[in-house]
C-alpha cells in the first residue's frame, strides 16, 4: 500500500503542475489542441510504469539498504538519458527509436512534448504515434506485473529485515 500511496500522492502533485503548464501553453500562444486528448493515456501509462518500478525498488530497499543510496545516482543519470531538455528527433529516427526501446520513460516524455508542445518538424502540437504509446503501455504493464510478482515472492522476508 505504501508504494501505491506514494505514486498516487505524486500524481496529485503532477496534476497541479499540469495546471501551471496549461497556463504557460496559453501564455505562449500554443494552448490545448485536439492532440491533448492523448494526455490521459500518457498519464495512465506513466502511472503504471512508475508503480511497477516503485514496487520493485521498495522491495529491494527493504532487503538491501544501499538501494536507496544508489537510486539517487541512477535517477540523476536517467534524467539526463531521458528527453527532458532535448528532443529525441535530434538523434535521427533510428537512434530515437533505439532510445525509445531502451528507455520507456523517453517515449512517455516525448509523447507529452509531442501532444502538448509539438515536434521540431511541426509548427505546434502534433498527434502521438500510437505504436510508440502501445509499446510503452505494454512494457509498463509487464513491468508492473513482474514487479508485483517479485514483491509477492519476497514479502515474507520483510518482517525479519525490518
Amino acid at each position: 500500500m505504501l508504494p501505491t500511496a506514494t505514486v498516487l500522492s505524486n500524481l496529485v502533485n503532477f496534476l497541479f503542475a499540469c495546471i501551471v503548464l496549461v497556463v504557460f501553453l496559453y501564455a505562449f500562444g500554443i494552448g490545448l489542441t485536439v492532440h491533448a486528448l492523448w494526455f490521459p493515456i500518457l498519464v495512465l501509462t506513466q502511472i503504471i510504469f512508475t508503480l511497477g518500478l516503485t514496487v520493485v525498488l521498495c522491495a529491494l530497499a527493504v532487503l538491501y539498504r544501499d538501494v536507496i543510496m544508489v537510486l539517487g545516482v541512477v535517477v540523476q543519470a536517467w534524467f539526463f538519458l531521458s528527453p527532458i531538455f532535448y528532443s529525441l528527433e535530434i538523434f535521427g529516427p533510428r537512434n530515437a527509436q533505439i532510445m525509445r526501446w531502451l528507455n520507456p520513460m523517453a517515449s512517455i516524455i516525448d509523447g507529452y512534448r509531442t501532444v502538448l508542445w509539438g515536434t521540431l518538424a511541426s509548427s505546434g502540437p502534433a498527434s502521438m504515434n500510437p505504436e510508440f504509446l502501445l509499446r510503452t503501455l505494454v512494457t509498463s504493464v509487464i513491468i508492473l506485473i513482474l514487479g508485483y510478482l517479485f514483491f509477492l515472492r519476497i514479502e515474507h522476508l520483510f518482517g525479519e529485515r525490518l
